[in-house]
């Protein structure tokens, strides 16, 4: 968690959305964020926001997130300081903090942030306050890391965005593996050897994990690998908190030591990777190596041995089940994966199931449905995806082409402001070109007031049958 000094609350620019890289504006995977403060004594926290909801949002629950356009309006509405953008294992992107890198002209006054900033020669901006350097790359970064004034991530965290670019030169965004491999490299310090830890021997050890002298076997995974399980977890989001250094939420930082060991006791019942895991981290201090009692325990040891005394129930590596993950991560059950139907029969028959998630099933060359329960801004996704394909924008998995495509969109929610509005704020974001080339392609047809019958797949695709003919009878011209 990104946090400012403590004081009057900070002022954040207005974003430049336009200048934002359309790769990133065309995922559905922002947020809106607003400085926040418990009291008086605590620093501001750049806390994000469900652009919908105006709820807190969750970095590891893609249900709280939203898209490019949503985020927008919300910020133009009012209440929030900005918008930001959540970094998923689902995307390819990474992003590089840069903190407390700029001076009040903006020139980069620190000579690592200058270095790395101009090696990855990638999108770079400059944050809300004006003070660091945001660098989105493509890349993989596993567990995050924090040092120095530094951070990198690629999932389970967001970047605030603001679109003040820094340099005509870093409009893209580029892969950056190697750099950001190196980088990694140089900001995790070399580790003593392991530490053995007595206290973690624990009677109830899985045959296939117990080692030979009793003790519970270091788990089959390294300390990257097991790091990714726990960002992937329902527990990613205290983890990162506790890792990134973040003691808001406790009475001292020893309690806040033990809190982040004690999660990852779970995953390793021997402890041995959890001291690995707390050198990496934001928290580590030369105190964890500090003996604390007569039997020449060090601090570290204490603390993963109160934490694996704490724990009664292990992660069983061997088992690999999913049932800890969070539930946007686990793999897709039935009736709730995308598929592919390549005619209307079978369309027809199929079994969507159910659930509380968009489910979206596209047919090629045919018909593709939307489902999902209310107030999960389906008709906004397809309004901004309908817009995208008749522009000639990529919006998979719709479409990745850049040929425009003639739309006709047929409305049944009601030709009144809200909808208007809606449409307004979509066209925001389309350049003067791309607004010429939707007035050629673009149709809306606000279909006639309909009865109470249940509106059924058959009876949709005679209603919009019918108005498609009435559209080709007539000299119809773009509704935009």
């Amino acid at each position: 968690m990104n946090f400012t000094d403590p004081g009057a609350r900070p002022v954040a620019v207005t974003p430049l959305f336009e200048n934002i890289p359309e790769e990133l504006r065309l995922r559905a995977q922002w947020v809106g964020w607003s400085f926040v403060r418990k009291d008086e004594d605590e620093r501001w926290a750049k806390i994000p926001f469900n652009a919908r909801t105006l709820k807190y949002a969750k970095t590891n629950n893609s249900r709280s997130w939203s898209t490019f356009i949503e985020a927008m309006a919300a910020f133009k509405r009012g209440g929030l300081d900005g918008i930001g953008y959540v970094f998923s294992s689902d995307d390819e992107y990474a992003g590089i903090d840069l903190d407390n890198c700029l001076d009040a002209e903006g020139s980069i006054t620190s000579p690592l942030a200058r270095e790395w900033a101009n090696k990855l020669q990638s999108y770079t901006e400059k944050s809300p306050t004006g003070t660091g350097l945001h660098v989105i790359v493509k890349a993989v970064v596993g567990a995050g890391l924090k040092r120095g004034g530094i951070e990198l991530y690629d999932r389970a965290r967001y970047f605030t965005v603001t679109g003040y670019r820094v340099g005509d030169e870093e409009r893209e965004i580029h892969s950056r593996q190697k750099l950001v491999d190196k980088l990694k490299s140089i900001l995790t310090p070399d580790r003593p050897p392991k530490v053995e830890h007595q206290q973690a021997t624990i009677d109830d050890v899985p045959p296939e994990q117990a080692s030979s002298n009793g003790k519970p076997a270091t788990p089959p995974v390294t300390v990257d690998e097991m790091l990714e399980v726990i960002l992937r977890s329902k527990q990613a989001a205290k983890f990162s908190q506790l890792n990134d250094g973040d003691d808001s939420e406790y009475d001292s930082p020893s309690e806040a030591d033990q809190a982040l060991c004690s999660i990852a006791v779970f995953w390793d019942e021997s402890g041995v990777l959890v001291d690995e895991v707390f050198r990496r981290s934001a928290r580590m201090r030369p105190k964890w190596d500090v003996v604390h009692n007569g039997n020449g325990e060090t601090y570290g040891q204490m603390t993963i041995a109160t934490a694996l005394r704490g724990c009664t129930k292990f992660y069983n590596w061997a088992a690999a089940g999913d049932d800890y993950l969070a539930d946007d991560v686990k793999p897709e059950k039935a009736g709730g994966e995308i598929s592919f139907i390549t005619n209307l029969h079978d369309f027809i028959g199929a079994d969507y199931g159910s659930g509380d998630e968009v489910a979206f099933h596209l047919c090629r060359g045919e018909v593709g449905i939307i489902q999902s329960v209310t107030n999960q801004c389906k008709s906004t996704m397809v309004r901004n995806a309908l817009l995208c394909v008749a522009a000639g924008k990529p919006f998979p998995p719709l479409t990745q082409s850049n040929q425009p495509l003639k739309v006709v969109l047929l409305n049944y929610e009601g030709a009144g402001g809200r909808f208007q509005n809606d449409i307004q704020t979509m066209l925001q974001v389309f350049t003067e070109n791309e607004l010429e080339t939707l007035r050629e392609n673009f149709f809306i047809s606000h279909a006639p007031e309909i009865d109470d019958e249940p509106l059924s797949l058959s009876r949709s695709m005679n209603l919009f049958e019918a108005e498609l003919r009435k559209l080709a009878s007539s000299d119809s011209k773009s509704s935009l």
